[in-house]
């Protein structure tokens, strides 16, 4: 079988490891053996297979490290390793893997931060690392240097920090998910060059600052979620006939905007406070904010506003500083929870939980 091109043994009940005798199939190019029983290790002799440009070995329960020899693999285009045991960090290696185009990871227990090599990757398309909780730290300063991405997939991960401003590089973005982290900060300036964007997540995060101007001129964006941060001040005009595609969904609650909320959905005037709007379509929500409803808004009758403001958050802490825990921690209210506070390390919350006090 030594010139086989193509193995496809994906979706069957294989147990135990890839066989060390596959290191024989000299021009194999595709080693597709997804959804099966495989355990053990990362299969060493993957790392002679030196001719490949497709793996899939998906959906087994590899465990073990990710190893350095991995990086041996120079004409790789597409690497899915997702939805297994996989622990450790990422070898630094991986940023020699030129050719890479595809590199799924997601669905593991991958740790530490990511190597900052892997912003070499300047061919990768397509980045998917959600569901790795053990992932930690702030994303490489250099991340803009990934100038071929088109779908950065983060979510569900533990990054903290910044996004990194170097992101607003990445002009052929089309789907950018790096919500449920701990990211801080507002979102960065001049990501209105995300110009191809149609997909943008940042929700349950600790993001502050104003509504981002950037976004509202992103000419190909449909579906947005910013809600449960910490977003302040008004929305801009209109929001969001004048921008959003009527079929589109967005999702802005649990944040902290403020100023008058005279809002349309698709011809028809809704009170979007404490309520969702939904349509065949078209599923958008402005739910717990501190909007509220000049005269003459279609959301007043007889002086009287047609929902009930969220009194308790607007009263205690939409007027003051994100920063509401006495400089040790942020205010923090998202998913239908009271306010409370996220205390730095070092420091927990009183039993209160609206302030910070020294652990």
């Amino acid at each position: 079988l030594r010139s086989l091109y193509q193995l496809h043994l994906n979706i069957n009940y294989f147990k135990g490891g890839i066989p060390s005798t596959f290191s024989r199939l000299t021009n194999l190019y595709r080693l597709f053996v997804a959804s099966n029983l495989l355990s053990g290790t990362f299969p060493s002799v993957i790392c002679t297979m030196t001719t490949l440009r497709e793996l899939r070995i998906s959906g087994n329960h590899f465990e073990g490290t990710i190893p350095a020899c991995v990086s041996r693999l120079k004409l790789l285009y597409y690497m899915y390793v997702d939805t297994n045991r996989f622990t450790g960090r990422l070898p630094n290696s991986i940023g020699t893997m030129a050719n890479l185009q595809n590199l799924f990871i997601n669905q593991n227990s991958i740790s530490g931060p990511l190597p900052a090599t892997i912003t070499r990757l300047r061919k990768l398309r397509i980045l998917f690392m959600s569901s790795n909780p053990k992932l930690t730290g702030r994303l490489p300063r250099n991340l803009g240097n990934m100038v071929g991405l088109t779908d950065l997939v983060m979510e569900f991960c533990n990054f903290s920090g910044p996004i990194p401003p170097s992101i607003t590089r990445l002009t052929r973005m089309q789907r950018l998910l790096l919500d449920n982290n701990y990211f801080r900060g507002p979102v960065p300036d001049g990501i209105s060059r995300l110009t191809d964007i149609t997909i943008l997540y940042l929700e349950r995060n600790f993001l502050y600052g104003t509504f981002p101007k950037g976004i509202s001129l992103l000419p190909k964006l449909a579906y947005l979620n910013l809600h449960s941060n910490l977003l302040t001040g008004p929305l801009p005009t209109n929001f969001p006939n004048a921008w959003f595609p009527e079929w589109g969904q967005y999702n802005l609650r649990d944040n902290f905007f403020n100023g008058p909320a005279v809002v349309t959905a698709g011809g028809r005037a809704f009170c979007p406070v404490n309520a969702t709007y939904r349509s065949i379509f078209f599923e958008s929500s402005l739910a717990k904010n501190c909007l509220t409803y000049p005269a003459g808004s279609p959301c007043v009758k007889a002086g009287v506003v047609q929902v009930q403001v969220p009194t308790h958050v607007c009263k205690r802490f939409c007027n003051a500083d994100t920063n509401t825990c006495g400089g040790k921690g942020y205010c923090w209210f998202g998913g239908g929870r009271s306010p409370s506070c996220d205390c730095f390390r070092g420091y927990k919350p009183t039993a209160d939980k609206l302030s910070c006090v020294k652990a």
